[in-house]
Formats: structure tokens, sequence, C-alpha cells
């Protein structure tokens, strides 16, 4: 009887200890569905333009990335942003300033990292106009 007893405690031992490998192996298949390496990898942008100077620009500037516009700038300066961009480089133009104002660098390269925000600045300097 104690031979029976035995058997049947290895038994339960061995499907319990089947069942700990099964539940081992499900959670290792689940961790490795949450692996996020499939995912894009994207940063941000934002960009500052500044104006100095006796002048001033009549209708503001625009800003773009790449070829899309991501939104026009007062003409006393202020910043945009876009999110969810591609890593990698990218050009960063300042357009619409006026002939009586002059920029730093009207197109500027952006490195954008993922998970991170790049800053960019355009320097824009307004003189009055000649009366």
């Amino acid at each position: 009887m104690l031979k029976t007893i035995l058997a049947a405690d290895l038994r339960f031992a061995a499907r319990k200890s089947g069942f700990l490998a099964l539940l081992a192996l499900a959670s290792l298949t689940v961790a490795a569905c949450d692996d996020d390496t499939n995912e894009p990898e994207v940063g941000n942008l934002d960009v500052t333009v500044t104006v100095t100077g006796d002048g001033t620009d009549a209708d503001g500037f625009d800003v773009t990335v790449g070829t899309a516009s991501i939104g026009p700038v007062a003409a006393t300066g202020g910043t945009v942003s876009a999110s969810a961009l591609a890593t990698g480089n990218t050009q960063v133009t300042l357009t619409g300033v006026d002939a009586n104002c002059s920029v730093d660098s009207a197109t500027k390269t952006a490195t954008i990292t993922d998970g991170d925000t790049t800053d960019v600045t355009f320097e824009v300097t307004c003189t009055a106009p000649a009366v």
C-alpha cells in the first residue's frame, strides 16, 4: 500500500512539474509578445523663432519639416512643435521672412532621436523699413 501511495504522489508531482513547466513557457511567450522592438522609433521636435531688432515682419513665419508645414509662427516669434517624427536627420526650414528681416540660417538639420525632443532655434533680426 505504501508503494501505491508513493507511486500516486510521484505521478501527481510529475503532473504538477509539467504544469509548472507549461506555465513558465507560457509566461516567456507572453513576455516575448510584449517586446516593443517592432514599434517605430520616433521623437519630437520643438522649433523656436526669436525676433529681435527695431523692425517687424508683417505677416509672421512658417516652419516646414521635410515637406510638411508644422505651423505658422507669429511675427513676434514663438514655438511650434511636431511629434512622432521618424528618427534620423530631417531638414527644418523657416519661410515667409520679409525683406527687412534676416535669419541666421533659413534651413537647419535636426537629428530626431527615439523618445526625445529635439530643439531647433531660428534667430530673426528685423530692421525698420526706410521711410
